[in-house]
């Protein structure tokens, strides 16, 4: 006789009763069960490997195990990377060099020497991630081209022009040598203005008003395994039985440049759109330029609307606007959209929204994280997700606005608030005394709205100089008159650092700087005024976060 455990108790099987049902008595035998030991009566097996899901620890294989899977049965729902900054690289070969700051994009690395401030650590991190999952679903667009970055541990640079040699000289004679791809790099000039340095277009091109950089080197990176990937759709020309054979790239380039050039001509043929003239740059650096202006064209980043790109760049290429693309250079466009390629759709803004940074629940199985707790407001604007009497907490404690008798946490209950005609939301609304840098009143403090406004009437402008460009759309204070009368009776709040003046180049920077997310050195490098009260970055981030909207 032999015994199995069921539901907690002992049974006795004889050996024929164990051929009938099974090792584990349900019912299956032991030659089709795909969990042998385990009863597992439907034999369900989503993943078809073999291993029925009552023994598998990855049900939907992709790759994250079902203890940690939000959707253990949907391999289409994934967290996404976490994007969080670590010390050191898996290859031992790239530390103890020029990198000291890590960040692991779906197996593709940004690095960071020590001097790279973490808002251009941060906001590279998220361009990689929204042009590899350009739709922010948490799952690669296309996972060939991210595997094929990852098995040849393509990173992404953020350095000193003056990093570059040394590190290549450091890793000379290790794996690193022939084993690290490195296609381009982001430039900084190791101060936290950068005004020497490549472009970070923090907050992201349509809110910055400038361009940024990562668009056209990061794209450069991930482009290498779009040309190896796809060689016939993307690559160099491909010799094929001793025959050059152009791809469909090439031959789109060819079109925009009017002709076959190998090399860069002295003059490019009247009604060419694509006018590369680096003579140090070869048909294939040619081919990489022209794919990365034609993706930022169709994604709608050189629109004249959000920078002026495409007009300083004119000499060099023409287009701005998908339209003129789709009218004008016809093979690239098809290429890039009709092709059945999952290629960028979205101007990438260095903010990535995947799965893993909006609240979800095992329990809502469908994955769209609609309404978890029916009560009426979508779970990625729910405070309390799984709490249908909860969905706002305005001053961010915990307590949900219906429980809580202050909820924006300035000392005076709600109801006193209502009796003194100030508003219970806003910890920078009351009768006296209080003063945020959410200058033009639209409920949250803003670089390139409230920090400008500060740093320009620091430096003495007024009306429309004062104003111009720098009010958010939902302000509640928004006339030059206005503004300036708030922030002259606020004149002592405005000394940051506390050393008895309010000053543009350190209390305003100091300002700026901050609401750009700059922390540490970066933060106050420079920007201190002499005998200081605040001179430590610590008491300084203290100082202006109690005077921000809580975000």
């Amino acid at each position: 006789m032999s015994s199995i455990q069921f539901l907690g108790a002992t049974v006795l099987l004889s050996i024929s009763s164990l051929a009938f049902a099974g090792t584990d008595g349900d019912g299956v035998p032991d030659a089709s069960d795909n969990c042998l030991n385990i009863v597992n009566v439907d034999q369900r097996d989503t993943d078809a490997d073999g291993q029925g899901d009552v023994c598998d620890a990855d049900d939907d294989d992709d790759g994250v195990a079902d203890s940690s899977d939000a959707f253990p049965l949907d391999p289409n729902q994934t967290p996404g990377p976490s994007l969080t900054l670590a010390s050191s690289h898996p290859l031992d070969c790239m530390n103890g060099r020029a990198f000291t700051q890590f960040v692991d994009v779906f197996g593709v690395y940004i690095t960071a020497t020590a001097e790279t401030p973490t808002p251009f650590i941060k906001h590279s991190a998220n361009v990689l991630a929204e042009y590899l999952d350009n739709d922010e679903d948490g799952v690669l667009d296309d996972p060939k081209v991210a595997e094929y970055l990852k098995n040849r541990n393509f990173i992404v640079p953020l350095w000193q022009v003056t990093d570059r040699e040394p590190f290549f000289a450091s890793i000379r004679g290790t794996f690193c040598e022939d084993n690290i791809g490195v296609q381009a790099s982001m430039y900084h000039d190791g101060t936290a203005l950068n005004l020497d340095g490549d472009s970070w277009a923090l907050g992201g091109i349509e809110k910055a008003a400038v361009w940024d950089t990562n668009l056209e080197e990061i794209w450069h990176v991930i482009s290498a395994g779009w040309y190896d990937v796809y060689p016939a759709d993307f690559g160099n020309d491909q010799t094929v039985s001793g025959e050059i054979v152009p791809s469909k790239l090439s031959d789109a380039m060819d079109a925009a440049r009017g002709g076959r050039f190998k090399s860069t001509p002295e003059t490019y043929p009247p009604g060419s759109w694509y006018n590369y003239d680096d003579e140090g740059c070869g048909y294939p650096c040619q081919l990489a330029e022209y794919f990365y202006w034609g993706v930022v064209t169709n994604i709608g980043a050189l629109d004249t609307m959000l920078t002026n790109k495409c007009s300083t760049a004119k000499a060099e290429w023409s287009i701005c606007t998908k339209a003129a693309l789709e009218s004008k250079d016809i093979l690239m466009f098809e290429l890039l959209n009709n092709a059945g390629f999952a290629l960028p759709k979205r101007i990438p803004d260095g903010n990535y929204r995947g799965l893993n940074s909006y609240p979800y629940s095992a329990s809502d199985a469908t994955g769209d994280n609609a309404d978890t707790d029916d009560d009426g407001v979508a779970d990625g604007l729910d405070a309390f997700p799984l709490d249908a009497t909860e969905a706002l907490d305005t001053d961010s404690d915990g307590i949900g606005n219906n429980a809580d008798s202050d909820d924006d946490n300035d000392g005076f209950t709600d109801e006193e608030e209502l009796a003194d005609g100030t508003d219970p939301f806003s910890r920078f609304s009351c009768k006296s005394g209080c003063f945020s840098f959410d200058v033009d009143e639209n409920l949250e403090a803003q670089p390139l709205t409230d920090g400008l406004l500060v740093i320009r009437h620091l430096f003495g402008f007024s009306g429309d100089s004062l104003t111009s460009g720098a009010v958010s759309g939902e302000a509640g204070r928004d006339s030059s008159e206005a503004i300036a009368g708030y922030l002259a009776d606020a004149n002592s709040q405005l000394d940051i650092d506390g050393d008895g003046e309010s000053k543009p180049l350190t209390d305003g920077l100091l300002l700026i700087r901050y609401l750009f997310g700059f922390s540490g050195d970066s933060l106050v490098s420079g920007a201190i005024g002499s005998g200081a009260e605040r001179d430590t970055a610590e008491e300084v981030e203290a100082y202006i976060q109690e005077r921000v909207p809580v975000q």
